[in-house]
């Protein structure tokens, strides 16, 4: 069995349900999911699992309660509160658990992760991938900002597999939400640079153009082609449900797990191809005759 979670929003919920299919459908054992949220209403979490649980996912639904989070928040809009619960999970999920993937909703399971799940620690608190921009001079200023050596590699946080129990035994929730608030001004990447202080020195890389393929959605993947990454993560603002990646790179692999529930985007794909239509254009013509439609 695969014990996954992810942390989300009410907004990021209904997006988590394509990500959470391509890993049933691709996944060789059971999904055993967790959902971490403040606020989403029971009715919206029932049906998502209503929905996942025709693929052979089992979900729990686990609340966060504490206030404390409605003040962190750095008034973006990229970026959300929920981020934040992947750096307490393993304080708020079960304790009988010893390991857990997390995967963020911008995400396509491409194959099978249960190799890469079931996979030795060593000593390792985590096992990640690095950031497709780790050499650069941006990242090199975030390190120095917040404390990283220059020699630590500084990984994205969408696909984590994280030793619960060792974790557990080295940090504990209130040293946590102290170096939380405490990083608060200098944070560029919130809940990745908190990620990264915490556990320098602590991670296990793995091949990020297999586990973690970052494409940016209009532009280009940064070294493997779609077809060949196991994760294929739509990193950056492009997101493949906006009209900015509605048409970018590994976005069909994103309608390949979408187009069941959305087959009247089929015919405005194919006026793309025959017409080249720019990708802003066609999905705004799509909405416009979504809304006319439904009046």
């Amino acid at each position: 069995m695969l014990n996954v979670f992810i942390a989300v929003d009410a907004n990021y919920l209904k997006k988590s349900e394509t990500m959470v299919y391509s890993l049933a459908v691709n996944a060789g054992e059971r999904v055993n999911l967790f959902i971490l949220h403040r606020d989403i209403p029971t009715a919206a979490v029932a049906r998502f699992c209503r929905n996942l649980s025709k693929q052979n996912v089992k979900c729990t639904d686990i609340r966060i309660s504490d206030d404390l989070f409605l003040s962190l928040t750095d008034g973006n809009a990229h970026f959300s509160t929920a981020m934040y619960y992947r750096i307490i999970a393993p304080f708020v999920l079960p304790r009988d658990l010893d390991r857990v993937l997390y995967l963020d909703a911008d995400i396509i399971v491409n194959k099978d992760l249960c190799a890469f799940y079931n996979q030795p620690f060593g000593d390792r608190l985590l096992v990640a991938c690095p950031s497709f921009d780790a050499d650069s001079d941006e990242i090199a200023r975030i390190k120095e900002k917040i404390g990283l050596s220059a020699e630590h590699v500084y990984f994205n946080s969408g696909v984590m597999l994280m030793n619960l129990e060792k974790m557990r035994e080295e940090t504990k929730l209130p040293q946590i939400m102290d170096v939380i608030l405490r990083m608060q001004p200098v944070l560029t990447y919130p809940d990745q640079d908190i990620l990264n202080k915490l556990y320098e020195g602590k991670v296990k890389y793995a091949d990020r153009d297999i586990y973690n393929g970052q494409v940016l959605g209009y532009g280009k993947p940064d070294k493997a082609a779609p077809e060949k990454m196991a994760v294929i993560h739509f990193a950056g603002s492009a997101k493949p449900w906006s009209y900015k990646g509605l048409l970018g790179v590994g976005a069909n692999y994103y309608r390949r797990y979408r187009l069941h529930r959305s087959p009247a985007l089929a015919p405005f794909l194919l006026l793309q191809w025959l017409f080249q239509l720019p990708p802003g254009l066609l999905y705004k013509i799509y909405v416009c005759l979504r809304r006319t439609s439904a009046r």
